[in-house]
């Protein structure tokens, strides 16, 4: 579990941090783009989570503190957290969805749509398309 204190809120989430940063700049506002391509489809791959079960963009970071985005997810209880796959699981089915969209065809989605940029999602920590 992430957990993300900011502006006085504090919020937990699961954690989807694609693969596909290994070919793209992860602070970058297409990188966004493609992030927020990726996460409008998990609703429709991952059918069988909790109802109410959230998807949005995060700001994640690693043990050295450098910060980039990530998928992150919420449930409304406490208890649905234990019937969605693990860190890993849940890696390894996003992978083979974006294997399935293939990255090409992601990034050319990417172009057509507005997602929030890096300077602000760093700096409100999270945001959940309304």
């Amino acid at each position: 579990m992430w957990i993300i204190e900011e502006n006085n809120k504090t919020e937990q989430f699961l954690v989807i941090e694609p693969s596909f940063y290994d070919v793209l700049n992860p602070c970058d506002d297409f990188t966004l783009k493609c992030l927020e391509v990726l996460r409008r489809k998990l609703p429709i791959h991952f059918k069988e989570f909790p109802n109410g079960t959230k998807f949005g963009i995060i700001r994640y970071g690693d043990f050295l503190g450098n910060k980039y985005p990530a998928i992150g997810i919420q449930c409304e209880l406490d208890t649905d957290y234990e019937k969605i796959p693990d860190f890993i699981d849940l890696f390894d089915e996003v992978e083979i969805l974006i294997n399935k969209i293939g990255l090409e065809n992601i990034k050319k989605e990417a172009e057509l749509i507005d997602a929030i940029k890096w300077n602000e999602l760093n700096a409100i920590g999270w945001y959940f398309e309304k």
